[in-house]
């Protein structure tokens, strides 16, 4: 297909190109027989998939009174009801997975600053609040279910495993990660 033909279909010419396009419709048969062809299809392409709707009679039983109140006995609507009622139920959407809460405490009474990074956080630093003068530090975290890894910061330059979990393994830093696994609660 002529690019040309597509432009001029499309709108997409000047008032210089069309005139162009104008005589070259006038000098060339099969181009010009090509852009009517063309522009037919155009007219197809643009019209209305049906022009009308077709018109069906549809002939009802001769007793289809009988057939509408049978569906109007009780116990024809009760089961229907409950087949209602149980496809409702399981169209409804899950509950959402609650998140879990999981406090870290660790005992550093000789820091004046503990930090905890780990895989619930982005590996980003996030303080954790003293408590009191107890030496305690601790922070409170929703993991969702699976393994989690997690050092502490003391210091601020300090990294240190969680001394309470067993579940520990090197980083590719040099440095010691703990290791837990969160169950779902529910």
């Amino acid at each position: 297909m002529n690019s040309m033909i597509s432009l001029f279909i499309d709108n997409e010419l000047n008032l210089e190109e069309k005139c162009l396009f104008v005589e070259k419709i006038r000098n060339d048969s099969p181009f010009f027989l090509e852009s009517l062809q063309l522009l037919h299809q155009e007219i197809l392409l643009r019209s209305d998939i049906v022009d009308a709707v077709p018109q069906t009679d549809i002939a009802l039983p001769k007793n289809w009174m009988l057939s509408v109140k049978n569906l109007f006995r009780p116990f024809i609507l009760i089961p229907a009801a409950i087949a209602c009622i149980i496809l409702f139920l399981n169209l409804l959407p899950p509950e959402p997975a609650k998140p879990n809460r999981n406090r870290f405490v660790i005992y550093r009474p000789d820091v004046s600053q503990v930090e905890i990074v780990g895989s619930f956080t982005g590996w980003k630093r996030v303080p954790l609040l003293k408590i009191g003068t107890s030496g305690y530090w601790e922070g409170v975290f929703e993991l969702s279910e699976g393994e989690h890894r997690y050092s502490y910061i003391l210091g601020g330059d300090k990294p240190c495993a969680d001394p309470t979990v067993l579940s520990m393994e090197k980083d590719d830093f040099g440095g010691i990660n703990s290791i837990i696994h969160v169950v779902d609660k529910a």
